[in-house]
């Protein structure tokens, strides 16, 4: 019979965490997870732009009280699954907090076998043991006396050799993690949060097995070219996102962020609406090296990456963005999206007692035309400066008023939001930044509190940053506007005593109607006067237009 008092377990058990990982030290956290009803919970990563066709492995654990079916595998109660594709490695990451002597026992059991994979345990990045899964009856199992000199980490990975590897690896993971007498090896306390399900008669047995003869395991010394290399070699993003977003080499983005360790004293947001300019914003305050490096933080290639080179000098992403990704002067920058934006209530659960800037785009129509042509090419942003595939790819009048109507509730979505906390930021157009680059930088920094008079702008005069598709929007513009309205492209309405031109299938409650913003929206008092206005827009606008290559 199973004796549950064969070894106590601690009250504060270690922190676990699943993740990807890169050779034997760096490691990705997996940061998002869901709730199934019969109590799976699975820990995920987003798809990853750079690599969108490749999908991710995960972690599932089945914290119910029985067997429930998950994927098409039975997972029994307080068991975990490990889920890796060919070319990545999935480990759990035990934590180990306190210096001492500790016991360590695994076991991998395959759950589909589709091919060979090796399974591993590292500590503190040195490989310790390692074994292959090569049929569906393979249960490689080790144990193992560690005496930790500081703080570190155990990882109990599969796939750990995906060099080669051409078919996903399933295994259930099973683990213990017990503190020890230092001079005995007698056990003293389990410590890990038994999620794996490795009971302690298991434990006991497995450790009855094992010779007392500890490996000595120092604090990993990691260099910066360590760290550079991986940033490089995992960066799935263009290069020249980094030199623009940061405006440093890779190692010098390393050095900075190892240099700072303090929490961010000065924080600021700027709140976006895509495809509205932001990145060539975020690029003209990061050059002045005072600003932080205020760019999109929460995508995930970003996310991954800055993890897997990072994740063992903080506690959490979170943590790493407020203390180390900021400028040596203490100022912590980031643009976001709505969406994101609702995704991590946590990091900005005090967003309202920052700094705030918020941009958009006058023309809606041609901020939904760049955006659905950014979704179609793959291509978000040119740091290049060199020319981009103008190709005519034709757009749908019904997608890309879907696109508008999306833009204009991000809009609404914030203006609430800034309504409903009192909130004030400094409000900047993608048509007035294109303007006026420098000056708007210089004013927002003055927003933020930062001292103008001795503040440089790398990039004055020279933007990296150009727009990804322009010379093709006129054509989108003039299918929308052109037809399946009332009058060309629009329905006239009338309300509280004056008239409306809406561009057909636009939302109007996402509209502010008090305010003429065309190509949207045209107002007047007067019916005719007001289509006459529509007539001359069309017109003046298909006048324009000149043969286009298809």
């Amino acid at each position: 019979m199973h004796n549950a008092n064969l070894l106590p377990s601690s009250s504060e058990t270690l922190l676990t965490q699943y993740g990807e990982k890169v050779g034997d030290y760096f490691f990705a956290p997996l940061r998002k997870y869901t709730f199934t009803e019969q109590g799976i919970k699975r820990w995920y990563a987003w798809t990853l732009a750079g690599r969108p066709n490749e999908g991710t492995g995960f972690a599932a654990a089945n914290l119910g009280s029985g067997t429930t079916v998950y994927e098409h595998v039975p997972v029994p109660p307080n068991r975990v699954v490990l889920v890796s594709h060919s070319f990545e490695t999935m480990a759990a990451r035990v934590h180990i907090a306190s210096p001492g002597t500790y016991f360590i026992a695994v076991s991998f059991v395959p759950v589909v076998f589709e091919g060979e994979y090796t399974v591993s345990v590292c500590a503190n990045g040195k490989r310790l043991w390692d074994d292959r899964i090569s049929n569906t009856e393979a249960n490689p199992q080790y144990s193992v006396f560690l005496r930790f000199t500081s703080p570190g980490f155990v990882d109990f990975a599969i796939n750990a050799e995906k060099a080669g590897q051409t078919v996903p690896c399933r295994a259930f993971l099973q683990y213990g993690v017990a503190q020890c007498d230092d001079a005995t090896g007698q056990l003293k306390l389990r410590c890990d949060d038994r999620a794996s399900g490795l009971d302690e008669s298991r434990i006991v047995q497995l450790h009855s097995e094992t010779a007392f003869n500890p490996i000595d395991l120092h604090a990993p010394q990691v260099s910066v070219a360590d760290r550079v290399e991986i940033l490089e070699k995992e960066w799935t993003l263009s290069i020249e996102y980094i030199k623009s977003q940061y405006q440093r080499t890779p190692k010098e983005l390393v050095e900075t962020f190892l240099k700072n360790n303090q929490e961010a004293a000065l924080k600021y947001c700027i709140f976006m609406v895509p495809r509205s300019g932001s990145t060539l914003l975020t690029e003209l305050l990061a050059s002045t090296r005072k600003l932080g490096f205020p760019g999109e933080s929460f995508v995930p290639d970003v996310v991954r990456t800055f993890s897997l080179a990072f994740s063992d000098v903080f506690s959490s992403y979170d943590e790493f963005l407020v203390s180390r990704h900021r400028s040596e002067n203490g100022v912590y920058g980031i643009e976001i999206e709505s969406e994101r934006f609702v995704q991590e209530p946590e990091f900005f659960s005090d967003v309202k007692d920052w700094r705030h800037v918020y941009i958009w785009r006058e023309d809606v129509l041609a901020q939904a035309i760049s955006y659905q042509i950014s979704i179609d090419t793959g291509v978000w942003h040119n740091f290049s400066g060199s020319p981009q595939d103008e190709k005519f790819r034709y757009i749908s009048r019904a997608t890309l008023i879907e696109k508008v109507n999306f833009l204009l509730g991000v809009e609404k979505f914030f203006l609430s939001f800034f309504s409903e906390h009192n909130i004030s930021p400094y409000k900047l157009s993608y048509e007035d930044l294109v303007a006026d680059p420098v000056g708007h930088a210089r004013r927002i920094a003055e927003h933020i509190g930062i001292d103008t008079s001795s503040l440089s702008i790398v990039n004055e005069g020279k933007v990296v940053l150009q727009p990804t598709a322009k010379a093709r929007n006129s054509y989108h513009k003039a299918l929308v506007i052109g037809g399946e309205g009332e009058l060309w492209g629009y329905d006239i309405h009338e309300a509280d005593g004056q008239y409306m031109a809406v561009l057909h299938g636009v939302d109007l409650s996402l509209l502010d109607t008090t305010v003429q913003r065309a190509p949207l929206l045209f107002l007047s008092s007067d019916r005719t006067e007001l289509c006459n206005d529509v007539q001359r827009y069309v017109m003046r606008h298909m006048s324009s237009l000149s043969p286009v290559e298809v």
